[in-house]
């Protein structure tokens, strides 16, 4: 899991799309959960909370649907990016939150 996070604040640079932040976090939980336990048939794995990109004065849980007006990162915003995995009803979640164009 951190490693999906860390793959999402790597893309979250200006000019991306928050919807396309939100569905590569999601489908890089489903393609590292699906490498792991595999005969175990009936074991549960997956997105246990999506992917989600909350800007500036959105506190969290930004999800956006596809039907949603989508945004575009620009510097400076205030981006959380929080995320959650199970394994067989365990609970991962990780979450970081920056500023776009800050220097570290």
């Amino acid at each position: 899991i951190p490693g999906v996070l860390r793959a999402v604040v790597e893309v979250a640079n200006p000019g991306a799309s928050v919807l396309c932040l939100c569905e590569k976090g999601d489908a890089m939980i489903m393609e590292e959960t699906g490498k792991i336990f595999k005969k175990e048939k009936e074991m549960k794995k997956g997105i246990a909370f999506p992917t989600s990109i909350s800007v500036n004065n959105c506190v969290c849980h930004f999800s956006p649907l596809k039907s949603d007006q989508d945004y575009i990162l620009k510097d400076g915003d205030l981006v959380k990016i929080d995320l959650g995995v199970h394994v067989d009803g365990f609970i991962a979640n990780v979450a970081h939150t920056f500023v776009l164009g800050a220097s570290k």
